[in-house]
């Protein structure tokens, strides 16, 4: 069969073997609470591209997934491939969900190995039945979502080379999270993302919470380490899109530590961490940030001093006292909410039960205002 008659056969297969596409919007809401609320705090037309590519990538996914056997979950990757291929070439995708990408190829220097290398990660699933080593299991990570943190990075105008891999292990990070998290659907449907130099032979462990424990630790730990080093490339992205990445990181790191509270026990069923603990995490995140952006905000304000003036601190502008007074306001009333939200699930009498969640909520809406304002005279500034 040549090329033609193929595309032509899996179009008109396609209302069968590809689920219709849901708008992008609904599949955030539902696919991922977490990553919904974190792109809110994106500008509006970097969180609708942003939103429309994670849609994409997990409608990509469960076309993939929900197909009713290995032949027709291959006929899906083709489809999807070639729908890539299409989009390079300036041509209409085959579905309509694959718009959703064409759109953002036109805006942003989105390279074409990045979409190619996720579909080659969900080729990687349809043979797997157990990783064999921590070099194997990185790979298979970077291609089921660090190539998803590069294509995040051309969104938000990251030009700089260095971030890539900061990105990469960003998404890393949480691809090992799932893996943690997930350990018992995986196993139940014939997949082990526990590489066997982790956890022996599946065929020979008993996949039981006792068998897995150690495996899972070490999963952990690894994903620590890419959670550190995608952190430390936040300062690469732009000021804007800083507080969501954070939040994304920090909520879904919180996952991790949640399966360790509960002594790794992943075989008794997914892990659910309450929503208070991610309430709690992402404010530490955004408290965290705001220290960081101000220790940056320093050390570039004294690097643009003169030190062999008497008159060092005689001279700084409006602008920076102003961007110093917001940025204070707003790390205070992030900490704020913090203490307050601690107090409600410690509470010292019936009093406290609903006024911290108030006296909280207030501080939040404080500290997200001033933050704006901050990084609106930083944006002045620059102008």
């Amino acid at each position: 069969m040549n090329s033609v008659s193929l595309s032509s056969s899996l179009i008109t297969e396609q209302p069968q073997t590809l689920p219709a596409p849901a708008d992008y919007r609904e599949i955030i809401h539902h696919q991922s609470r977490s990553f919904s609320t974190a792109s809110r705090l994106l500008p509006k037309q970097q969180r609708t591209d942003v939103q429309r590519l994670y849609a994409w990538c997990r409608w990509c996914d469960d076309a993939v997934d929900c197909a009713p056997n290995r032949a027709k979950a291959v006929e899906q990757l083709n489809c999807l491939r070639d729908d890539v291929e299409r989009i390079y070439r300036g041509e209409k995708p085959q579905h309509p969900a694959s718009d959703w990408f064409a759109d953002l190829v036109g805006k942003y220097p989105i390279e074409r190995e990045l979409p190619l290398g996720l579909i080659k990660g969900m080729e990687m699933d349809l043979s797997l039945v157990q990783l064999a080593t921590d070099d194997e299991l990185q790979a298979y990570c970077y291609h089921a979502a660090g190539v998803v943190g590069l294509m995040m990075c051309r969104i938000f105008g990251v030009i700089d080379p260095r971030a890539d891999e900061h990105a990469a292990s960003l998404g890393i990070a949480m691809q090992l999270t799932n893996i943690a998290r997930d350990v018992k659907e995986d196993w139940e449907r014939g997949r082990c993302y526990l590489p066997e130099s982790f956890l022996g032979s599946a065929d020979d462990v008993a996949m039981t919470n006792a068998g897995v424990r150690s495996a899972v630790e070490r999963i952990l730990k690894l994903a620590d380490t890419h959670y550190s080093k995608g952190r430390a490339g936040i300062h690469f992205l732009p000021p804007a899109a800083r507080r969501s990445v954070r939040i994304a990181a920090a909520v879904y790191r919180e996952i991790g530590l949640e399966i360790r509270r509960k002594d790794f026990v992943v075989m008794d069923g997914r892990t659910i961490v309450p929503k208070h603990r991610f309430i709690v995490a992402a404010l530490q995140s955004l408290s965290g940030g705001m220290i960081q952006d101000a220790r940056s905000f320093l050390g570039a304000f004294i690097d643009n001093r003169d030190f062999s003036t008497s008159n060092f601190f005689g001279a700084p502008t409006m602008n920076d006292a102003k961007y110093i007074a917001y940025l204070g306001l707003s790390l205070t009333s992030f900490m704020a909410s913090t203490l307050f939200l601690l107090m409600m699930f410690n509470p010292k009498d019936a009093s406290y039960a609903t006024l911290p969640l108030l006296y909280a909520g207030i501080c939040f809406v404080v500290g997200i205002g001033t933050n704006i304002m901050a990084r609106r005279v930083v944006a002045a500034a620059a102008d």
